[in-house]
C-alpha cells in the first residue's frame, strides 16, 4: 500500500479515536489498539505476534509499579496531611493564598499522587478557602491546576512516568529529559500561575478570616509512611544530586542501577510487610489500569505508524515545507490544540514527538529542546474545560453559579496560555533546561 494513503488511514484513525474519547468517553488506547490491529494485519500484512510486540513493554513498566507504591501513602492519609500542614503553615499570607495553592498542588503533585487525585485533593480544600475570602474561582483553579500538572511531571510521578517511557524510545537518558520537562513546566507554571493571577486579581483579595484549623498530628501509620516516603527519595534522587557535583566511578554505578521503576516494588513490598495500608486495594486502585491501556494502545498505533515509514514521510514533509524556526513553535501550537481535547501526555506527546524527532535528527535541532517544546503546548492546554483535568476542576467549585464563567475563562486561558508557551518557544527560551 502506497504512503499517502497509509497516511490517511493513520490520520484517519487518530481522528476517529480522538473523537470517540471525547464523544463518548471510550478509552482512547482501546480504539487505537483495534486500529493497529487492522491497519497491521489487512494492509500491511504483518503476523499477529508482530502486531503484539508493538506493545511497549519498557514504557509502560512504570505505570505499574511507581503509582502502586504511591497508592499506600494516599489511601492511608499520608498525601492529604501533606497538604494541609502546606497550607496551614501559609495560613496568614492571605494575600498570596493563590501561590499557596500553586506550591501545595506542586508539592502533593511532586511527591508522586499523580495529577488527577492531586488536582481533586487541592481542589477539594483549597476552593472553599479562596472563595470565603472573595477570591475569583479562576484564581483558585489555575495555580491549583498548573501546580497539579507542573509537579506531576516529575520523572516519578503521574505525567513523568508515562512522559520517559515515551521519551525512552528516542533518548538513551529518558530520565535526564524527563527531569527537564519538570524544570521547564514549574517555570511555566508559575508564570502563568502569576500572570493570571493579576489579570483577574487574585491578590487583591478582600482578606476576612480564613479558618485553616491546626492539622492533627501524624498517626503512627502515616509516619511510618513518611518515612518510607524519604528513604524512597533519598535512594531515587540521592545518586542524580551527586552527580551534579562528581562523576566518580561509585556515584556513576549507583545512578545507572539505582532505577525508580525497579525500586518501586521494592518499596511496594517494603510497605505490604508494615501493613500501611490495605494490600489488595493498592494493587486494584493503584495502577491507573485507564492510563495502562491509553499508553499502550497509542504506543501501538504510533509504532506501526514508524515501520510503516509513515513518519518518516511526515517528517520529510515538515522538514522541507516549514521555516526552520517555525518548527518547534508550530509543535508547540498543535500540542496545545490536540491536548484541549484530548490527553496531553497519553495521547498528544506521544504523537507529536513521534514525528518531531526524526524531524529535529533530520534538520540538525537538538532533539530535547524539541521534546520540551512539544511538552510544553501540551500542558499549557491543561485548564481546558473540555479536558479531562479542566472539566475535572470545574466539577469541583462548589459554587455552582460559578461554572458557566468557568467554562469560558479557563478557555480563555488556556489559548493565551498556548500562544505564551509558542512565543517562548520560538524565542528559544526551552533551550535553558536541555
Amino acid at each position: 500500500m502506497s504512503i499517502p494513503l497509509l497516511t490517511a488511514l493513520f490520520v484517519l484513525a487518530l481522528v476517529i479515536s480522538i473523537f470517540l474519547n471525547y464523544r463518548y468517553k471510550v478509552n482512547i488506547g482501546l480504539v487505537a489498539m483495534s486500529f493497529a490491529y487492522l491497519i497491521g494485519s489487512f494492509c500491511l500484512n504483518m503476523s499477529i505476534y508482530g502486531i503484539i510486540d508493538l506493545w511497549p513493554v519498557r514504557s509502560i513498566f512504570g505505570v505499574i509499579t511507581i503509582p502502586m507504591f504511591f497508592s499506600f501513602p494516599r489511601m492511608n492519609g499520608t498525601m492529604e496531611k501533606i497538604s494541609k500542614e502546606v497550607l496551614y503553615i501559609f495560613r496568614r499570607q492571605v494575600w498570596a493564598l493563590p501561590m499557596v495553592f500553586w506550591l501545595v498542588s506542586w508539592v502533593i503533585g511532586a511527591v508522586g499522587t499523580g495529577i488527577t487525585t492531586t488536582t481533586i485533593l487541592t481542589g477539594t480544600i483549597c476552593f472553599p478557602i479562596g472563595l470565603s475570602v472573595g477570591l475569583p474561582a479562576i484564581c483558585v483553579v489555575v495555580p491549583v491546576v498548573f501546580g497539579a500538572t507542573a509537579g506531576s511531571l516529575a520523572v516519578w510521578s503521574g505525567y513523568g512516568v508515562i512522559a520517559k517511557g515515551i521519551l525512552s524510545s528516542y533518548f538513551e537518558l529518558p530520565d535526564a529529559v524527563t527531569m527537564s520537562l519538570f524544570y521547564a513546566m514549574t517555570v511555566l507554571s508559575l508564570i502563568l500561575t502569576v500572570l493570571f493571577c493579576l489579570i483577574y486579581k487574585g491578590f487583591h483579595t478582600r482578606g476576612g478570616n480564613v479558618v485553616i484549623e491546626k492539622p492533627a498530628p501524624f498517626n503512627p501509620v502515616q509516619k511510618k509512611t513518611f518515612i518510607v516516603m524519604l528513604v524512597f527519595f533519598f535512594f531515587t534522587l540521592g545518586p542524580q544530586f551527586l552527580k551534579i557535583f562528581s562523576h566518580g566511578s561509585l556515584v556513576t554505578y549507583l545512578s545507572s542501577h539505582l532505577d525508580i521503576q525497579l525500586l518501586s516494588a521494592i518499596f511496594i513490598v517494603v510497605c505490604m510487610l508494615m501493613n500501611l495500608a490495605d494490600m489488595k486495594a493498592a494493587i486494584l486502585t493503584g495502577v491507573p489500569w485507564s492510563v495502562y491501556t491509553m499508553v499502550g494502545g497509542m504506543s501501538m498505533l504510533l509504532s506501526l505508524m514508524a515501520k510503516s515509514g509513515v513518519t518518516d514521510a511526515v517528517a520529510t514533509w515538515i522538514a522541507s515545507s516549514l521555516p526552520l524556526f517555525l518548527i518547534p513553535a508550530m509543535l508547540c501550537v498543535l500540542g496545545g490544540i490536540l491536548s484541549c481535547f484530548s490527553g496531553a501526555i497519553s495521547m498528544a506527546f506521544p504523537l507529536l514527538c513521534s514525528m518531531a524527532i526524526p524531524v529535529a535528527v533530520k534538520i540538525g535541532l537538538p532533539t530535547e529542546v524539541m521534546a520540551v517544546s512539544i511538552c510544553m503546548g501540551c500542558t499549557a492546554a491543561a485548564t481546558s474545560p473540555f479536558g479531562a483535568i479542566g472539566s475535572l476542576a470545574i466539577t469541583l467549585c462548589p459554587d455552582e453559579s460559578e461554572h458557566q464563567k468557568l467554562t469560558v475563562a479557563q478557555l480563555k486561558v488556556s489559548v493565551v496560555s498556548i500562544a505564551i508557551a509558542a512565543v517562548l518557544t520560538a524565542f528559544g527560551f526551552w533551550a535553558l533546561f536541555a
